[in-house]
């Protein structure tokens, strides 16, 4: 196991690299320039000229990568430009405004995955005792039609009903435990489909195992038999799904986050594209890559502590 979780981490400072050549490279291919857009349109060539002087953006571009890693390894991602009160002023510390904007997302996605548990595994688990029934072909049937909904459009129409004509919810920002649940709700919906079905089929399939007629031939309680034999050995792929789902939610919230207001990673990336801010982009997603690594690896764990076998994997 521990050869395993050695070879992910591995894996990881290697994904980690090409993340950051990739991101350093693509930023540089959206249109516009970063000390255009700072100063405006009546900004003249000289100032322009001064402004990516002093940003370093006239150097050649492998000079400002070996900057920019030189620089990261110390802690240091540079200032933000659209934070800048006036052109060439020292501005907010792109690290510090990222790992101030995380916890937002972080509270999102937990919430959701928490919202979608909850939700999809006891419905998944009741039609796989259930298979056939009236029940499960029903949740069945939602669940198809719920998945093949946009979450965008989703968020729009819980806004309507309950924020506008309900009343009942804020349709955006945060600062209050209400403000987080119409996001959550419209991250949650897609994946609960998922879950749900996805619950239901491995359940089943463990259920025609012949483990489980032993177990029940023994006179074990059908609770026990549910959920030390069944559910535990249908964990694996549930597991791996929430994991690369709750990777995926930390960086692809942004269509959510900017449709509710919500101040998390998503909405920062996307304003930091439009003002052509590097620094908060070359931060943003590669901290997004070290947290689906992060995720990635104690899923592997996980993995171990479920199914004794997979403690004996070798590299």
């Amino acid at each position: 196991m521990l050869a395993l979780v050695t070879r992910r981490i591995l894996l990881g400072f290697l994904t980690l690299f090409l993340t950051l050549v990739l991101v350093f490279a693509m930023v540089r291919l959206i249109p516009g320039n970063p000390a255009a857009v700072l100063l405006k349109d009546d900004a003249t060539v000289e100032q322009i000229e001064y402004i990516k002087q002093l940003w370093g953006l006239d150097e050649p571009i492998p000079v400002q990568f070996g900057i920019y890693l030189k620089n990261l390894i110390r802690g240091d991602g540079g200032d933000s430009y659209q934070f800048q009160t006036t052109a060439g002023a020292s501005g907010t510390d792109a690290i510090g405004l990222v790992v101030g904007r995380l916890p937002a997302t972080i509270e999102l996605a937990v919430v959701s995955i928490l919202i979608s548990i909850l939700i999809a595994m006891p419905l998944g688990l009741i039609s796989a005792l259930w298979q056939d029934s009236w029940f499960d072909h029903t949740v069945m049937t939602l669940s198809l039609l719920i998945g093949s909904i946009p979450n965008f459009w989703i968020g729009m129409q819980l806004i309507l009903l309950f924020g506008v004509t309900l009343g009942i919810l804020p349709t955006g920002g945060s600062g209050s435990a209400t403000h987080v649940l119409l996001p959550a709700i419209t991250l949650a919906l897609p994946f609960i489909a998922i879950l749900l079905r996805l619950t239901r089929t491995e359940v089943a399939r463990v259920l025609q195992a012949e483990y489980i007629t032993t177990a029940r031939a023994k006179g074990l309680k059908s609770t026990t038999v549910l959920v030390r034999h069944a559910l535990r050995n249908a964990m694996i792929p549930l597991v791996t799904m929430l994991g690369l789902r709750l990777g995926g939610l930390l960086n692809g919230t942004v269509v959510v986050e900017v449709l509710f207001g919500w101040p998390g990673l998503g909405r920062l990336l996307i304003d930091s594209i439009n003002a052509r801010d590097y620094p908060v982009i070359q931060i943003v997603v590669p901290l997004s890559a070290v947290m689906f690594v992060v995720i990635n690896v104690l899923v592997d764990v996980t993995y171990g502590l479920l199914d004794p076998r997979m403690r004996a994997v070798r590299l």
